[in-house]
């Protein structure tokens, strides 16, 4: 069975994307969260205590899915004096500070290959263009010659979109069902419980958004 590395740059980020795979290929995947630095420094109250939340609540998921996973500990886009309005600016990227990063990221990551068999890499596609999610993305092109790339669905709204789920020419797109998985799926997103609070009206209403579809988005590298 391919082994598979599946990149999330917050705590939230791989259970709401690709919980379904995971649950159908648990003993094969390991999950790396990359921006888990301390947040002991945050001058922001409720932005501590929400990491501080979301690393509980991925411990709860870990508890539940029970497979391997590592924490990289990379500044948070905040803790690199980013502000929140200004995260989804795409051109913050080019910044010499953020650059740097890039490549210690990519460092960190060529580690985890070279300890492991990969044969798959799963990394967000920054559809919304945060930029911790494009760091990410650019960290992990150059791999692309050795290993297999997919780029899961950042933030997936569980509804047919058409615009975000168009193929690239250079991309393969892939819509798998879940639906043999889809109440482990539902469980691991409900640990999330914070994330829930924000963008939901209630569980209930999530749960049936999930179950009415049951997919999960990818695109491939081709």
């Amino acid at each position: 069975m391919p082994k598979k590395l599946f990149i999330s740059p917050h705590y939230s980020d791989i259970a709401w994307s690709c919980s379904g795979l995971i649950a159908k290929h648990k003993q094969a995947s390991v999950i790396a969260y990359v921006f888990t630095a301390n947040p002991r420094k945050l001058h922001n109250p409720i932005l501590k205590r929400n990491l501080k939340r979301a690393k509980k609540e991925t411990k709860k998921f870990h508890r539940l899915y029970n497979c391997k996973h590592l924490f990289l500990d990379f500044p948070h886009s905040v803790q690199r004096g980013i502000s929140l309005a200004d995260v989804f600016d795409k051109d913050l990227i080019e910044r010499e500070g953020e650059q740097a990063l890039i490549l210690q990221i990519r460092t960190k990551i060529a580690e985890i290959i070279n300890q492991n068999n990969f044969s798959e890499i799963y990394c967000p596609k920054a559809i919304r263009n945060h930029v911790d999610h494009l760091l990410i993305k650019q960290a992990i092109l150059p791999f692309s010659s050795a290993i297999s790339i997919y780029y899961f669905q950042d933030f997936p709204t569980f509804l047919e979109d058409a615009e975000t789920h168009k193929a690239e020419s250079h991309l393969q797109l892939i819509k798998m069902d879940v639906s043999d998985v889809i109440e482990e799926k539902i469980e691991a997103i409900l640990t999330y419980k914070s994330i829930i609070k924000q963008f939901y009206l209630s569980q209930e209403k999530l749960q049936e958004q999930i179950r009415q579809y049951p997919y999960e988005i990818y695109w491939k590298e081709i």
